[in-house]
């Protein structure tokens, strides 16, 4: 950046406070931009973890406050029914967020927006098309396009073709719903990353187990994700309860809360594990600040998606060197290279307990994975390549509206 020039305002639209995946890319992404070029400001609609972590990051933050967008579905025990009214409210909250999003942006200016999570690329990039300032949508989630016969899909795409002057997708799965022409020319695949030196294989896990009154010789399974049926942790303590009595040193561990604090999943989760008498056998942690602890407690860590994601934490368990069992969908399994991990089948707790038990029985396969998938990771999710990417995606989107 020559002496004397200007800096890019760059603001960061979060639709939630709360801790996931996102906004871990999020505060990665916020802190670590070159400073001298671009100058940070993180919008969000409340208070929550992810502001706290930000202040103690010094990124600077702006609360505007909005309504809480209601479900577009009921979920009725593994079946989900449309709920129209709220679709309908949905779309109506959005153009009163735009609003509020505008009246702000109008009185701070900013040269550039990118937002995070669904509803946020809609009334960001909305706001950002009023103020005529550009609109980066990082897109971090994968619409089903069964749902309402392929309409949200829709939406979301010609929104992107009227909103988003450049599309960051973290995995090619992601970036397929862009298949309009003119949305491929404005997406790019840039994958998460991670720090090498922070997320790595160590022997200073005894302190954290013992921190959690984890005996030492337990052989732990852990799962880093939200707490949601897309997930699939359910279907992780029913694999559990299968290997249960026959290893009574297995022991399991979920880190994750629910998104936007619904805990009706948790709760679920819970009384699963009450009702198949796992009580001490299986931890819930909540949210973590730093996961890399968690995923060096770790003797496996298993991912068990029941949908097309491209989870954050499938990076963090393979630059750990944690052995990985994961969900062979869409997003997941390009993260993936052979020897990295073991690939399954989702809604399969019978498949996922033998792959458990495999790897709980051969020590040289957890050690051959580890090493394989460590130096995949570092070959391929750098944190700064990722961010050297997002940096030039940011500049070129400015270079582009002038």
């Amino acid at each position: 950046m020559a002496t004397g020039q200007k800096k890019i305002r760059v603001l960061f639209v979060e639709v939630t406070a709360q801790m996931g995946g996102v906004e871990v890319t999020t505060l990665q992404t916020a802190s670590l931009l070159d400073h001298k070029q671009f100058d940070v400001t993180l919008v969000v609609p409340e208070e929550g973890d992810l502001t706290r972590l930000a202040q103690k990051r010094n990124i600077q933050i702006q609360i505007i406050m909005l309504p809480k967008f209601p479900s577009v579905s009921i979920q009725l025990g593994d079946k989900s029914i449309a709920n129209p009214v709220a679709i309908v409210w949905d779309g109506i909250l959005c153009i009163y967020a735009a609003i509020r999003l505008t009246a702000f942006l109008r009185k701070n200016k900013a040269d550039l927006l990118c937002t995070k999570g669904l509803f946020a690329h809609m009334y960001g990039g909305l706001a950002a098309y009023l103020i005529r300032i550009p609109c980066v949508w990082h897109v971090q989630e994968i619409v089903d396009s069964k749902r309402y016969r392929g309409l949200f899909l829709l939406i979301f795409k010609y929104s992107a073709l009227l909103f988003a002057d450049k599309i960051i997708a973290d995995a090619d799965a992601v970036a397929t719903q862009f298949d309009l022409p003119k949305l491929r020319l404005k997406t790019q695949v840039i994958y998460n990353g991670v720090d090498i030196h922070h997320y790595k294989p160590t022997n200073n896990s005894l302190n954290y187990r013992k921190k959690l009154c984890i005996p030492s010789h337990y052989f732990v399974i852990g799962c880093v994700a939200r707490l949601m049926r897309g997930k699939g942790q359910h279907v992780i303590i029913e694999a559990f309860y299968l290997l249960a009595k026959k290893y009574p040193e297995l022991f399991l561990i979920l880190v994750g809360k629910g998104l936007f604090d619904h805990d009706e999943y948790e709760i679920r989760l819970r009384y699963l594990v009450q009702n198949l008498k796992l009580e001490g056998r299986v931890l819930f942690l909540g949210f973590i600040e730093d996961s890399a602890i968690a995923f060096n407690a770790f003797d496996i860590a298993v991912h068990n998606s029941l949908e097309p994601d491209s989870p954050l934490s499938v990076v963090e368990a393979m630059m750990s060197g944690c052995p990985l069992i994961l969900s062979n969908v869409p997003g997941c399994r390009e993260m993936v290279k052979e020897g990295d991990a073991i690939l399954i089948p989702p809604y399969n707790p019978v498949l996922l307990a033998e792959m458990i038990e495999l790897l709980y029985k051969d020590s040289d396969l957890r050690k051959r994975m580890s090493k394989t998938a460590r130096n995949s990771a570092i070959q391929r999710f750098s944190l700064k390549h990722y961010i050297s990417q997002i940096e030039k995606i940011f500049s070129d989107a400015i270079q582009s509206s002038h």
